[in-house]
């Protein structure tokens, strides 16, 4: 089986990162189950829709996209070391820079450099899209006198090496990154935090057998869980491999997490569609 994994750090380390749980997940099934990178998430998408990807780590938008157009579903749900089930998109900048708010951001947009995210990441550009341009009618390619999409990791090292003014990064990939190198986390400000978004999916293939979907379902909610007959050690060691991917378990879910995003990407459409002063009107 094949498990697609969206690149928003290093494939390597995504491979490093993933490959414990994926072995476990291969001896629980009898069956081998191996990482799939992509450089982006329509990548991943098309790969479900093709049935060459069998599962996936996806953001929410690019799980929308999976369950509309690649016959995928929602199965279950990342529950974070803090015990919540969402995060956050942030907007950061340089410290060292005058900017401190996103209306800062957007009052010198024009002589920025604007690192957006992939076309299809949840935090990275369709939560910021709306909330901080599609609500008040701006449009980023319009608005900044330069603008790129890269992965989350990316954009930190673009701020942080001063190739960017100002960028989108999904909160978890903030802290985690500022984990591994301080110096550069030293050197960035966040001005804007969004409300909170579902954390990521896990999706399937919907016409996988039902017995194979039973057994992968019931391997993540034991995952990292205590339950009689389970040893200590084994529970430690789970929990430890899942707290690389900043997760300390999974819960069940289904297509029902992805509807408040789904709300989002309509009214950003929605308002692209309309004349540029209905459109303003609207969000007032």
């Amino acid at each position: 089986m094949q498990f697609g994994l969206i690149s928003t750090r290093s494939a390597a380390e995504l491979n490093d990162l993933w490959s414990p749980i994926l072995q476990d997940l291969s001896a629980h099934m009898s069956k081998e189950t191996r990482p799939q990178t992509f450089a982006d998430y329509a990548g991943v998408v098309w790969s479900l829709r093709a049935g060459t990807t069998d599962m996936a780590w996806t953001g929410n938008k690019a799980a929308i996209e999976a369950v509309d157009r690649a016959n995928a579903e929602v199965f279950a749900q990342r529950v974070d070391p803090q015990g919540r089930d969402g995060y956050r998109s942030y907007l950061i900048v340089r410290a060292d820079t005058g900017l401190t708010s996103a209306d800062d951001v957007i009052a010198h947009a024009a002589a920025l450099t604007f690192g957006n995210g992939d076309p299809n990441s949840t935090s990275g550009t369709l939560v910021p899209g709306y909330f901080l341009f599609a609500r008040k009618g701006l449009e980023p390619r319009s608005l900044f006198k330069r603008v790129f999409n890269a992965s989350h990791e990316n954009n930190f090292l673009a701020v942080a090496d001063g190739q960017a003014d100002v960028a989108t990064i999904a909160s978890t990939t903030f802290e985690q990154v500022c984990e591994a190198q301080p110096k550069k986390c030293a050197q960035l400000r966040v001005v804007w935090e969004s409300p909170i978004i579902p954390h990521d999916p896990l999706i399937w293939r919907k016409n996988l057998p039902e017995g194979l979907k039973t057994r992968i379902r019931s391997f993540f909610a034991d995952y990292g869980s205590e339950r009689a007959g389970k040893p200590r050690e084994r529970v430690a060691e789970e929990r430890r491999r899942l707290a690389l991917i900043g997760a300390a378990r999974f819960r069940a879910s289904d297509n029902g997490q992805l509807q408040p995003v789904r709300e989002i990407e309509l009214y950003r459409e929605r308002a692209q569609a309309l004349p540029a002063d209905t459109a303003k009107a609207e969000t007032k």
